[in-house]
């Protein structure tokens, strides 16, 4: 018996409708408080979805009901009476004792316990990525006896360890890591492609402090670069102008999915350490060397904008993280450095030095010395490149 339902062995099982109805039926007229849980809502944004669910439905009207949604979805915020509260990451001292009741080795250990802050670290404290990696070193006796062997297989192997599932009976979570995300990711490109592809672009920049400034978009650098398919606009918003308007729905949908956070104190989002490696990782070698490109095009129009004294004084300060992450993607991905690029390098190259960042000035000088000596001894744009910013550099002592 189901508030009233009869069931009998053997019986078809009770229809949902009637099953709601029922369980509405059964709270009208009763006192409270009562607490209802929906656990995991996440399939709650998109009604064409085909695995779309409209918890609202399942809620009875009941003033002594309080209800709480878990999901990865930020709309839950509101579809409760309760203040929504976001679950971020935890903090170092919890994610290292997570990481301990797994990992099966003791605590009053120095030396492995600064090995754990550094794992963790290196997760993001993260729970479900510490409570894995826990779990693989505790079952691994080669890393029992040298847990300092993890992290260097961690970076050989970050996206096939989090690829690893847990076991359901004792994490009780059937979902690996990635796949969390993947599955946000397809929603994310099935409601906004654009966002989908916007996500991968923020891959290559700095996970912190992603400031709208950032992205330039007007007509006229569309205009100038609609011919570049390497153009970081053209990914995003292929044979359609981009604008600010869509650049904002873009960050609306994918904070929706939790896969970036807006910073209040630092006006700016921020992804998840692992979430922004996950971006690239994902990535085939040829897709990595055309985001990594588009992406440094996208900073070579930043820095000049922050240099026009168009945006905020602090602007120039802001961007240096993404210049050099971005810098670091362009040399590591195969990628051949063009006539072009060489002067672009110059020119962000010149601009780091003018701010007093000339240790960044001089990774990008090594860079230019590196294609110097590819080129020859006598190609114009590569000495040109050179002595500029030998110059400056020098001029630093």
């Amino acid at each position: 018996m189901l508030f009233g339902l009869a069931t009998v062995a053997g019986a078809e099982a009770i229809n949902i409708e009637d099953a709601v109805t029922g369980v509405k039926n059964w709270f009208s007229g009763r006192q409270g408080p009562w607490l209802m849980v929906f656990d995991g809502a996440d399939a709650i944004d998109d009604s064409k979805a085909h695995d779309f669910v409209d918890i609202k439905h399942f809620i009875p009207d009941v003033a002594s009901l309080h209800v709480i949604v878990t999901s990865r979805s930020s709309t839950a915020a509101d579809m409760t009476r309760l203040e929504g509260v976001q679950v971020g990451e935890m903090e170092g001292a919890q994610a290292a004792e997570l990481f301990y009741r797994y990992i099966r080795l003791p605590r009053d250990n120095v030396e492995i316990h600064e090995e754990v802050k550094e794992i963790v670290k290196e997760l993001g404290c993260l729970a479900l990525a510490v409570t894995l990696a826990g779990a693989y070193v505790g079952t691994t006796p080669r890393l029992q006896t040298n847990i300092k062997a993890y992290l260097p297989e961690y970076r050989r192997r970050r996206r096939e360890l989090l690829q690893r599932k847990p076991e359901s009976l004792v994490h009780q979570y059937s979902e690996s890591v990635l796949t969390t995300w993947e599955t946000s990711h397809r929603a994310v490109a099935e409601q906004c492609p654009e966002a989908s592809v916007l996500m991968t672009v923020l891959s290559f920049l700095s996970f912190d402090d992603i400031f709208p400034g950032l992205f330039v978009v007007n007509e006229q650098m569309e205009m100038a670069n609609k011919e570049e398919d390497t153009n970081w606009r053209s990914l995003i918003s292929p044979g359609q102008p981009l604008d600010t308007y869509k650049i904002e729905e873009c960050f609306q949908v994918l904070q929706k999915y939790s896969l970036v956070q807006w910073k209040t104190d630092q006006q700016s989002y921020a992804m998840h350490k692992l979430v922004h490696a996950w971006g690239c990782d994902r990535l085939t070698r040829d897709e990595q060397v055309r985001y990594s490109r588009a992406t440094f095009g996208l900073i070579v129009e930043a820095v000049e904008m922050v240099e026009s004294g168009r945006t905020a004084p602090e602007d120039k300060l802001r961007v240096v993280p993404h210049v050099m992450v971005s810098f670091a993607a362009l040399g590591d991905r195969g990628n051949k450095i063009s006539e072009d690029i060489i002067d672009e390098l110059e020119g962000v190259g010149l601009f780091l030095n003018q701010i007093g960042k000339w240790g960044e000035g001089r990774e990008i000088q090594e860079v230019l010395e590196k294609r110097r000596r590819i080129l020859g001894e006598e190609h114009p744009d590569t000495i040109t490149a050179m002595n500029n910013l030998a110059s400056t550099l020098g001029d630093q002592g």
